[in-house]
């Protein structure tokens, strides 16, 4: 079923032909993938699909968000990044330009994901960065991780319907308790969430860590179908991040924090309907800021 929707997206859509076009003919003239430009001239390969390249140059890193990483980390003087759901390495790459990490710790479980994240890492230069193949949530152990190539950004621990694949594997699953304190990181500067609506097992695996006020900013991808779908509850994950002392912020659309939002109302505030349009970074991703 995704292949044929894929195949009818193509057919219908020139401007997905000519980005195809594109993609094959720098493959054959150069012998290696086409990159995308992130605002401070990092090169991002994607992985060695199509699809892969076609959703990075839809949906990537732009200046607002690199303004919006800055800002978050510029709240400590020793900047940790912690990149959940790192993919290619695109937001390791953002936090990396910024000048304020001493320090990047990403997880990917998806085995040709980290092969691009590292290439990515190294063709940029960057030094301080580490990569865990592992997923994370609220346990320790293995658990099956959807791996269909056919549908790139949208891997996820397997279960619900969203993006559903018959296609998937065993892999390691940490929480980020076990690993911050096996590595002796005392405190993260910004931790980025992202992984298709298993967010709120990402928090539940940090209890150690938010308990003690010891991760200053949590920037999350927050959609409610993609929760909902994971058999988790919103409405308690955004009471839980409020019970942590976490305000959240929306994001304007030049990358500055935006208003305070009452965690009471900013579920429904943010359900869609099955068959909305694309919704820009500041439309899906929310802020949370440890109370001062």
């Amino acid at each position: 079923m995704g292949i044929q929707k894929n195949i009818q997206t193509f057919i219908s859509n020139p401007g997905i032909q000519k980005r195809y076009l594109i993609w094959q003919a720098t493959r054959l003239t150069t012998g290696h993938l086409p990159y995308i430009e992130l605002p401070k001239g990092q090169r991002l390969f994607p992985a060695d699909r199509f699809n892969d390249f076609h959703a990075i140059a839809t949906q990537h890193p732009d200046i607002n968000e690199f303004n919006l990483v800055d800002t978050l980390l510029s709240t400590s003087s020793k900047g940790v990044f912690v990149d959940v759901g790192a993919n290619v390495g695109a937001m390791t790459l953002l936090a990396h330009s910024t000048g304020r990490v001493d320090t990047i710790l990403a997880f990917e479980p998806t085995h040709r994901y980290c092969s691009a994240w590292h290439y990515n890492v190294a063709y940029n230069g960057i030094k301080n960065a580490t990569l865990i193949q592992t997923a994370v949530g609220d346990r320790i152990g293995e658990v099956d991780f959807r791996v269909d190539p056919t549908m790139p950004l949208n891997n996820k621990i397997n279960k619900g319907q969203v993006h559903f694949s018959s296609q998937t594997q065993k892999v390691k699953i940490v929480t980020l308790d076990s690993v911050c304190n096996a590595l002796n990181i005392d405190r993260i500067t910004l931790l980025k969430i992202d992984v298709e609506g298993a967010e709120p097992l990402v928090i539940r695996g940090a209890k150690q860590l938010l308990k003690e006020r010891r991760i200053q900013n949590i920037l999350l991808e927050f959609i409610v179908e993609f929760i909902e779908d994971m058999d988790e509850d919103p409405y308690s994950f955004v009471q839980m991040l409020n019970e942590l002392d976490f305000d959240l912020y929306e994001i304007n659309p030049n990358g500055t924090l935006g208003q305070t939002l009452d965690y009471k109302e900013v579920v429904d505030a943010r359900r869609v309907l099955p068959d909305a349009p694309l919704r820009p970074f500041h439309g899906i991703n929310l802020v949370a800021q440890l109370q001062t």
